[in-house]
């Protein structure tokens, strides 16, 4: 399983164009903005902490959605709706990511909100 993890996240990142990137140090996984957080998901299959890395993102990313499904109230409106079908991690962060280089500003906002900000312009709902 892990490796089969690996391998998909490998074909992601060897898709993706990442600048060289400094290398990760524990001060990496203390996740603030959303650039620490493109900085994790975006390590490169080479970095010895590239499993690390890529836990930590995925991690941050299910565990900021697991925390809000907790403590929003049931029948409140949704902030954002995902397709029938969930996309794998891989696709998720690859969308993450693209939409992370793709706004002017975003790199300093804080992480958490970059999450539900992606989930909220990737999903959004219907009108009522």
């Amino acid at each position: 399983m892990r490796l089969a993890i690996a391998a998909a996240c490998a074909a992601l990142l060897i898709a993706s164009p990442i600048a060289a990137q400094p290398r990760l140090t524990s001060d990496t996984f203390d996740v603030k903005t959303i650039g620490d957080l493109v900085r994790l998901c975006s390590t490169p299959t080479s970095d010895p902490q590239y499993l690390e890395a890529l836990g930590w993102c995925h991690g941050y990313g299910r565990g900021a959605l697991d925390y809000h499904r907790a403590s929003t109230p049931a029948g409140a409106a949704p902030l954002f709706c995902p397709p029938a079908t969930a996309p794998t991690g891989a696709e998720t962060v690859r969308r993450f990511l693209a939409w992370a280089n793709g706004g002017a500003g975003r790199m300093n906002a804080p992480a958490v909100e970059g999450v539900f900000r992606f989930l909220v312009d990737t999903y959004p709902c219907p009108r009522r």
